[in-house]
């Protein structure tokens, strides 16, 4: 039935012969299709891919697929970062730190990794929910939540392939 597979950069070629497809459905035509040299042909599928890197691996995407789960590692590094960003946001607000340096210092990071992470505690609801269940796209990194996020929700959804 599968004649060869032929993998390109951006495209998984699959070469099917007909004769073992027609076969493999019916077997009774077996003695039919080997009289005729009409099926002697091989049908092309031709699927377009893209090789993408998300968060600790590299996925081969399969362009207009669905969109593939978000990798565990992600998720639970994603998850631990939101933990901290609230953690972290509740001690400004209930005054146990009084500034950034300060809680950096105390809590033994690095200021700018603080700050990179406590922004995540004003990520929009939805987004919020849909780390704590797992449910969040493949390309939402932690290094791109720790990037310049969108103040407003919408344009966070937008900015982080979230649907609007």
């Amino acid at each position: 039935m599968l004649a060869r597979v032929v993998l390109a950069r951006d495209s998984i070629e699959t070469h099917l012969n007909i004769k073992g497809v027609l076969i493999t459905s019916d077997p009774g035509l077996a003695e039919l299709i080997d009289e005729s040299k009409i099926f002697d042909t091989e049908h092309l599928l031709t699927t377009p891919v893209q090789l993408k890197r998300s968060g600790v691996e590299t996925k081969l995407i399969v362009t207009g697929g669905a969109d593939l789960p978000a990798h565990s590692e992600s998720v639970k590094a994603i998850r631990a970062a939101l933990r901290k960003a609230h953690r972290w946001n509740q001690s400004l607000l209930e005054g146990k730190a009084k500034t950034l340096t300060e809680l950096a210092k105390r809590e033994g990071v690095d200021q700018r990794y603080l700050f990179d992470l406590i922004k995540l505690s004003f990520l929009a609801p939805d987004i919020q929910d849909s780390i704590v269940k797992g449910t969040i796209p493949s390309a939402l990194t932690l290094d791109k939540l720790k990037k310049e996020i969108a103040t407003t929700w919408r344009e966070q959804r937008k900015q982080l392939h979230f649907s609007i």
